[in-house]
Formats: structure tokens, C-alpha cells, sequence
């Protein structure tokens, strides 16, 4: 597997957080790629919690305000039998890493 891709299981569109697909309508998928190579946080390694899952994790958590950070992500994704959900301190830690840069730059592309 390549360098900086989610090891995440995909479903049949291609898609890890299909539940978040409505909000591709607003926000594509490539400027949230292009916001990531733009301050650097194209990631340089393959883990479970890629830098592009957590950054639409952080936006859908601006639209789930009421649902703590692991229930946005399990919100989010449509989990396959017998797969776990990443522990709260791992979301945590995935988010410290990829910083407020990201969604920054995102922010000033699409608003």
C-alpha cells in the first residue's frame, strides 16, 4: 500500500465516511487534498487516521456540535462487521497532528 493512504476499509463508491458525502456537495474532496499539500500535511506515512479522514472528521464536526469527536467519527462512517472505532486520545491525537492549518486554508478557499 502507498505511503499517506488511509488503511481504512473503503465502501463500494470509494468512499471511508460515506456519511459524509452530502457534505462533498460543498466541499470536494480534492480541495481538502489541495488544502493538505498546501501547508504540508500530505501525510508521510500509512496509518489508520490519515491526515485527509481527520480533516473531514473536524468538518463534520462543525455540523455535529452536540456529538463528542469518536461519535462524529462512528457518525460518519458506515463500519463494516466486527471492525472497532479508533479510541477517543487516537481522534484526539490525530487531530492535534494535523493541526488548525489545514482547515484554515480550506476556509479561505471555500468561504
Amino acid at each position: 500500500m502507498p505511503q499517506g493512504h488511509c488503511t481504512l476499509p473503503a465502501d463500494d463508491a470509494g468512499r471511508i465516511l460515506a456519511r459524509l458525502a452530502g457534505l462533498e456537495q460543498i466541499i470536494s474532496p480534492a480541495e481538502t487534498r489541495q488544502a493538505l499539500a498546501a501547508t504540508g500535511r500530505g501525510n508521510s506515512r500509512c496509518c489508520r487516521l490519515s491526515h485527509e479522514i481527520v480533516l473531514w472528521v473536524v468538518l463534520a464536526m462543525g455540523l455535529l456540535t452536540d456529538l463528542p469527536i469518536r461519535q462524529v467519527f462512528k457518525h460518519s462512517r458506515r463500519p463494516r462487521k466486527g471492525e472497532g472505532s479508533p479510541h477517543r486520545s487516537s481522534l484526539c491525537v490525530a487531530r492535534q497532528r494535523l493541526g488548525v492549518a489545514p482547515v484554515w486554508y480550506l476556509f479561505h478557499q471555500v468561504v
